[in-house]
């Protein structure tokens, strides 16, 4: 499954919560994702000059996605999972977003 079609199917327009099964699932995609994606934005960041404005952001943005690749939920619980699950593709998208560019 691509990227996008993880990051949405992970906070697309639902009126439940999805199971447990599925969190893990997706969470488990969309981290992979992020570690995959993670060298080629580092890449992309190195070509930047560095102190300059646009570098600042890619790092940011890579310091972002590696928080989120690596956090684990401060709660025990299927909601907290959630949370986690839809951070994990706002992260994914952003980021394949920005590659794309």
């Amino acid at each position: 499954m691509t990227i996008r079609a993880t990051a949405c199917r992970a906070v697309g327009g639902r009126r439940s919560v999805p199971g447990p099964q599925e969190v893990t699932e997706l969470t488990a995609a969309l981290r992979e994702h992020l570690e995959q994606m993670l060298p080629h934005a580092q890449a992309h960041a190195d070509q930047i000059a560095p102190a300059t404005t646009a570098r600042e952001q890619w790092q940011a943005l890579i310091s972002r996605g590696r928080a989120a690749a690596t956090a684990v939920p401060d709660r025990q619980g299927r909601a907290a999972a959630t949370v986690h699950m839809a951070e994990l593709a706002r992260e994914a998208r952003v980021l394949a977003d920005c590659l794309d560019e």
